[in-house]
């Protein structure tokens, strides 16, 4: 008859996400910091692009 391991600490580790309360809430918030993030790029590009032609 074989005997019983004990477990180790990773088997018991719930892992990364469980600590994670309303993910929806996340996800939102990175897609509302990807679009600011993209407008801003775009308004640099405008900046740079009139700046060169007052060159």
């Amino acid at each position: 008859m074989a005997t019983k391991r004990p477990r180790l600490d990773a088997e018991n580790d719930p892992g990364p996400n469980s600590q994670v309360k309303n993910i929806e809430d996340i996800s939102s918030e990175l897609s509302h910091l990807t679009t600011e993030t993209k407008r801003r790029r775009q308004d640099v590009a405008a900046r740079r692009a009139a700046n060169a032609d007052k060159d």
